[in-house]
């Protein structure tokens, strides 16, 4: 993760009115803590295309990665006025309002999200959360009969705040071995808070060198 700031920067520096440049610079920043320049890039990107919805779908993610809920989902929601069908964004707020704490704005936003990738993972969370257990089981049961090892790192965000700590870990090695893309928000997804003083998380950030 290191290695690529370079690139990154480089290319950022050079790009002139390349949204998708401006986009993927200010997601990288993102995942890598560097907020304010997320920001300023993703401010870019929209000035450059303010009808885009994709555009206020990252710049939600941004917020959601700084824990800043509010403005997370009201990101959210500006994206899906542009298009209401737009994949991802009703599970992006409902990830928001489970931060929040706020189960029942939660729900409704997983239910309506259509992608399960996101949306699934969710339900598992917000439903051991308000004391379904069994309910929470049969959805992470379906999730891993769905998505195998396709979803090793969402595995990991449900057991992370399920406060099943080690097979968190388990899981995110697993995704490690499998080389899991999900692991470039590692270094500050709010799903891993209840991971993050202990040694493993940061023995798995060096190892995937985000430190």
């Amino acid at each position: 993760v290191k290695g690529a700031r370079k690139p990154y920067d480089k290319a950022y520096s050079l790009a002139k009115s390349d949204i998708d440049v401006f986009s993927r610079y200010a997601i990288y920043c993102a995942r890598t803590g560097r907020f304010a320049e997320a920001d300023a890039a993703i401010k870019r990107a929209s000035a450059l295309d303010p009808l885009n919805p994709s555009m206020f779908k990252s710049a939600g993610n941004i917020k959601y990665a700084a824990q800043r809920y509010d403005e997370a989902i009201e990101f959210g929601r500006q994206a899906l006025k542009l298009n209401p069908k737009r994949s991802a964004v009703h599970g992006d707020i409902g990830n928001s309002y489970l931060m929040l704490g706020e189960l029942d704005k939660a729900r409704v936003e997983f239910e309506a999200e259509p992608n399960d990738l996101i949306g699934l993972p969710g339900r598992a969370i917000l439903m051991r959360k308000i004391g379904d257990t069994a309910q929470a089981t049969r959805l992470f049961d379906e999730f891993v009969s769905e998505y195998g090892d396709n979803g090793l790192y969402q595995q990991a965000q449900i057991f992370s705040q399920w406060e099943q700590v080690d097979d968190a870990f388990n899981a995110l090695e697993r995704a490690r071995a499998a080389a899991d893309s999900g692991l470039v928000y590692l270094l500050n997804d709010p799903f891993l808070e209840p991971l993050r003083g202990d040694g493993r998380y940061k023995n798995l950030l060096k190892k995937l060198k985000f430190e």
